[in-house]
């Protein structure tokens, strides 16, 4: 399920886990590694695809946390395929579905 909070930037189709699952998980990291703050959390990034030579073939920057740039988009701009993620979704569930199967066999 793609990811997105509140309306604030695009659904990004690579993020596996839902806005409370993202959270929690860095929460627990946070007090794992004793609340240790790197950076300056207002800062957003971006991501651009450059070259051949001094051209900007691709430009986005970040207008919120959750405002990336879809994978696809980037791929496309560097001249590569695009990926599905549906079917790599699809493969997946299928292969775990295949390892419980093989685990109930056993059992």
């Amino acid at each position: 399920m793609p990811c997105k909070l509140g309306g604030l930037g695009r659904q990004s189709e690579h993020v596996r886990s839902s806005v409370l699952g993202g959270l929690l998980t860095s929460t627990w990291r946070g007090i794992k590694g004793g609340l240790k703050m790197q950076g300056n959390v207002s800062q957003q990034g971006g991501a651009y695809v450059l070259g051949p030579g001094p051209q900007v073939l691709y430009s986005h920057t970040d207008s919120s946390p959750t405002d990336h740039a879809p994978i696809n988009e980037l791929l496309e701009a560097a001249g590569l395929a695009p990926v599905d993620f549906a079917a790599l979704r699809a493969a997946e569930g299928s292969s775990r579905s295949d390892s419980a199967g093989a685990a109930a066999a056993a059992a």
